[in-house]
């Protein structure tokens, strides 16, 4: 079955349109969801910019502890 574009290795449409559907609907909704998640970021640094900042710094926070503890971690594993 020759492809869709004319080029090797582009997508196929096989006769099942219902899978290529639901695959599409899948995508475009990954992208909805993700300019909304976005947008509420932007929102709640704009409304409350203090507890933003204030949750940035526990996430960096905790981060930097795993790292710390990745590290201690390594280090005594090649004493």
């Amino acid at each position: 079955m020759p492809d869709t574009l004319g080029h090797a290795g582009a997508v196929q449409i096989s006769g099942n349109r219902s899978f290529y559907a639901r695959t599409v609907g899948v995508v475009n909704l990954k992208k909805i969801v993700g300019f909304l998640v976005i947008a509420l970021v932007v929102f709640y640094i704009f409304t409350q910019p203090d507890n933003a900042a204030g949750s940035l710094e526990s996430i960096g926070t905790t981060l930097r502890n795993g790292a710390d503890a990745c590290i201690r971690f390594f280090d005594r594993l090649v004493q």
